[in-house]
């Protein structure tokens, strides 16, 4: 595993903040007479929307990658991909 990797700490407080904020727009929801399948269309759009840009930033840095040459004219080995 990379050093990188084994370093990140995710920061909890800021997790616990937007699944608090999260569950409350959840809530305020349900009031509104919103049904669960509205909502969880919804959850399911915010989650292909962060797929989706999971995918951009994969693809953005493998360009990048395939754009950097070492000395012998190979693409160099980026640690987002190869630790």
């Amino acid at each position: 595993m990379s050093e990188e990797s084994e370093s990140f700490k995710p920061n909890w407080e800021k997790i616990q903040d937007l699944c608090d904020k999260i569950d409350n727009v959840i809530d305020e929801s349900i009031k509104d007479k919103l049904s669960f399948l509205e909502i969880d269309m919804a959850l399911y759009m915010i989650e292909e929307k962060m797929r989706q840009e999971k995918h951009r930033i994969m693809t953005r840095l493998y360009l990048e990658e395939l754009q950097e040459e070492g000395s012998d004219g190979k693409p160099t080995k980026n640690t987002h991909f190869y630790g």
